[in-house]
């Protein structure tokens, strides 16, 4: 059983996913919210052991006319034989008992669930699933939102419904616009479960989200007339079994139900695990008996398992002829019985039935219509952490056929919250329908997310926008800056436009706050919602990105492409250096040295230092982006690379290379590394240190002959800021090699990289970059403005060109007493307003191209 709970895609991010600690945490969330749910539902605590055993495998819920709260899954295993398991299974249940004393069970709510299930669930297992939980307040605002235009009760998805936060405020929604409308208890009941509707992979979140809506539900039902079946279903809302046509021309599989005759042919939906494939017509998986049916075959298939080839025989004969008198199903009897033993296959091959569930579950997103609303929080997942091949292929598919990415080299930055809301749209919402959902705000932004934001192939309109900026804006929310995207499906393509937007902003103290609770800090002006408008706007390479109205025109700097980010330089121990002071010391151009000491490097590295002598030429001087404060740099550090010039390149060399050029030394320090690399990398690492440091050429590619360098940091928060790199550290050992931390370029004159340097400290400039990009991470951003490329005949440039020299001066002479970058900001406050002034003026009159 835990074999199969890995297989599942929301499994498949990781390898430690699959793990058995994973899968008994699971186990643990699972039967808590089975406990839950029964006592909420029965309001009672006090429960026999064969009650408690019902309740684990499902069939209590049977009993009290709920029907699908429950069906065999990955975690009924303490409830199944041998009695050890039972017994597990009790006194886990009676642990759990035993808390709830401490509570009223009229009284546990969404909050409870919730926190007990991020309690549970580590905060590393969430990031690999990409799980991003939403506060009230937000889906209470987002559903709001999204209801403007509706008097009547809509259809409303949540086709990635995790605990099931937007299905509880919806319902609680609904239910008090019904009962304004004098509807009778039992009509609301069954309103709302046609109108509110659930999807999501991750099957304990299912339970979650299950029991919260029995929560939102419980006043409705004692009024049900009938069995109540919760529409919240086990499924992947983008990868999705269609009907197989007859006469499809691309993936179809003809299943000739009598081999005789040819023309029998019709649609199906295939299961294909284990080599297996377990069909079904279309007619019956769009039935209302589907689930019976289903459960029907897996009976039958748990008897034939252990039946020999006779006994199996009668025991399907009958099958058929239960299947024609109870169903009226007449047709289709080779495949019916193909995958009943099928079914028996598996059961005696993995010692589980859960196919069967997965079956029953995996086809619900197909059959349950399409919505007027669909609102969530999808995955927050880049496609390069998807290790599993087959689910990444699937995905890639997926990605390439909505035109997602351009033509050229598969971008695996992508987002898959994108194609979430492509494939939903596509999927599930009516035309005229409307979708909002919570985003990573790189969306905005990102190059990889070009097709997403012009939308080619898309019949979708965005037609707002919640900006919470950065995280730091709206607090608590997510770690990762985010938004909300709104947009209707339309009956055509439309041209791209401009967007109303709310920024919101502000302290709201507590994770749990609801949408009144942010009203009442707004009129203490504690939280703010300022209105604005966010426009689509091309690039001169074609592009294109969101950002708000500036006062000039948006064009692409020409620096945009002259700018690189450095190199990744890891693992830190075996290139990050210091001298070593034993007594041997450095011997003419050979320098002993010895594992930096003033590093973070990852866990696995942590204790990894290394010491030797290396030829001095291999030694090189960085600068991290940390250490870069504006017109200056505070400090630097000494690395080691097995690297030459090569006219104006560099080449790399293995150990064995440099063996071969006569660097005995550096190729004893590479031995080293390469047999630490061999033994510790992951299965996600590259196969050699080049591939690894060297990846996109980021250290080849830089240029041992150009003797001026313009750093600018990758990332900050609170300050954008630049330096030339001083000529010592130039001149010095083997030159100067630029770190990822840093975007790096070569100016012509020893004057466009001042006046580069003057632009790039500048506040205001800073400013304008936060408004394009709300992260922390800054990379090429600032090249979306239209930064112009050096004039010396202009004199605002010129003026630029002589406050580098001010503000450099200034910083140079009082390095001792700078500790941050704030303090050294401080030191320069008049000259860089004067440089935001003149910046203005220059962005003003800028004009694209050089």
């Amino acid at each position: 059983m835990r074999t199969r709970h890995s297989r599942l895609p929301h499994t498949k991010n990781s390898t430690s996913t699959a793990s058995t600690s994973f899968f008994f945490e699971h186990t643990y969330l699972a039967t808590i919210a089975k406990v839950l749910a029964y006592c909420i539902i029965m309001k009672q605590t006090s429960l026999t052991n064969k009650t408690k055993l019902d309740i684990l495998h499902g069939s209590a819920f049977n009993d009290i006319a709920i029907r699908n709260f429950l069906t065999e899954d990955f975690f009924s295993w303490i409830a199944t034989v041998p009695a050890k398991h039972n017994a597990l299974g009790i006194e886990i249940i009676d642990n759990i008992l035993m808390t709830m004393t401490k509570f009223d069970a009229n009284k546990i709510d969404r909050d409870i669930l919730r926190a007990i299930y991020e309690s549970v669930e580590a905060p590393a297992t969430r990031h690999e699933i990409g799980a991003v939980y939403t506060p009230d307040w937000l889906a209470e605002k987002i559903i709001a939102e999204t209801m403007k235009n509706h008097r009547d009760i809509p259809r409303l998805l949540d086709p990635t419904c995790g605990s099931g936060t937007f299905l509880s405020i919806s319902i609680k929604m609904f239910v008090q616009l019904l009962q304004k409308s004098n509807m009778p208890p039992s009509q609301i009941l069954d309103k709302i479960s046609s109108c509110v509707v659930g999807i999501d992979i991750h099957p304990v979140a299912l339970l979650f989200s299950k029991t919260n809506y029995l929560i939102a539900v419980k006043g409705l039902l004692a009024h049900k007339r009938s069995s109540f079946n919760i529409p919240v279903y086990l499924a992947d809302s983008i990868n999705f079994p269609i009907p197989i046509s007859a006469n499809s021309q691309i993936n179809a599989y003809n299943y000739k139900d009598n081999p005789d005759d040819a023309s029998e042919r019709f649609n199906m939906y295939i299961y294909e695990t284990d080599s297996k494939q377990l069909a079904l017509p279309q007619t019956t998986v769009e039935s209302k008996n589907v689930d019976l049916i289903i459960d029907e075959l897996q009976q039958c298939a748990q008897d034939i398992s252990t039946l020999d080839s006779d006994s199996s025989a009668v025991r399907l004969k009958g099958l058929l002829s239960h299947l024609r008198n109870a169903y009226k199903i007449k047709n289709y009897h080779n495949m019916l019985v193909d995958t009943t033993k099928g079914l028996a296959c598996l059961i005696n091959k993995n010692k589980d039935g859960i196919h069967a569930f997965i079956f029953k579950n995996i086809c619900k997103p197909t059959v349950l219509g399409t919505f007027d609303i669909i609102v969530g929080n999808p995955p927050w997942v880049v496609y390069s952490t998807i290790t599993d091949p087959q689910r990444k292929q699937q995905i890639k598919s997926l990605i390439e056929s909505y035109e997602l990415q351009g033509p050229g080299k598969f971008n695996t930055s992508m987002e898959m919250a994108t194609l979430f809301f492509v494939k939903c749209v596509d999927s599930f919402l009516k035309t005229g329908g409307v979708i909002g959902f919570v985003m990573p705000r790189s969306i905005l932004q990102a190059s990889q997310h070009d097709k997403f934001r012009s939308r080619p192939k898309m019949h979708i309109k965005y037609t707002k926008l919640y900006d919470m900026g950065e995280p730091n804006m709206v607090r608590p929310l997510f770690t990762v800056e985010s938004c909300v995207l709104f947009a209707q499906k339309s009956a055509r393509v439309s041209k791209p436009s401009a967007i109303p937007a709310e920024i919101f902003a502000g302290n709201i103290g507590t994770k749990n706050a609801t949408w009144g609770d942010i009203l009442k800090l707004m009129k203490q002006h504690l939280f703010k919602i300022t209105r604005s408008t966010i426009h689509l706007h091309k690039t001169t390479t074609g592009g294109t990105v969101f950002n708000y109205q500036h006062g000039y025109d948006y064009s692409e700097s020409p620096y945009m492409t002259k700018f690189k980010q450095g190199s990744t330089l890891v693992p830190q121990p075996m290139w990050f250096v210091e001298h070593s002071d034993d007594e041997f010391g450095s011997l003419f151009f050979h320098s002993r040295v010895k594992t930096s000491t003033e590093l973070a490097p990852k866990q696995r590295w942590k204790k990894t230092s290394l010491s030797g002598m290396v030829e001095s030429e291999f030694l090189f001087n960085t600068i991290r982006g940390s250490s870069i404060i504006p017109f200056g740099v505070k400090s630097s550090d000494t690395i080691v690379l097995p690297i030459m010039p090569n006219a104006d390149k560099y080449s790399w060399y293995d150990s064995q290379q440099l063996t071969t050029a006569g660097k005995p030394e550096m190729s004893r320090w590479m031995k080293k590394c390469e047999k630490l690399w061999s033994s510790r990398r992951t299965d996600k690492s590259p196969k050699t240190l080049k591939d690894r440091v060297d990846y996109n050429h980021a250290i080849t590619d830089q240029n041992p002959r150009k003797k001026i360098v313009v750093l600018y940091n990758r990332s900050g928060r609170e300050h954008l800021v630049s330096c030339i790199v001083p000529p010592d550290m130039i001149e010095q050992h083997g030159g100067f090699i630029s770190d990822s931390g840093s975007y790096y370029y070569y100016p012509k004159t020893m004057d466009e990289a001042k006046y580069l340097c003057a632009v790039l400290n500048s506040p205001f400039l800073f400013t304008q970059v936060r408004a394009i990009k709300a992260a922390r991470d800054i990379h090429r951003s600032v090249w979306n403005l239209p930064i112009p490329s050096y004039d010396p005949k202009n004199p605002r440039h010129q003026e630029l060109v002589r406050s580098y020299a001010r503000c450099h001066s200034i910083i140079s002479s009082n390095a001792r007493s700078i500790s941050t970058r704030k303090s050294a900001t401080a030191l320069i406050k008049d000259d860089l307003d004067k440089i935001d002034e003149i910046l203005k003026l220059v962005l003003a009159e800028a004009t694209p191209g050089e």
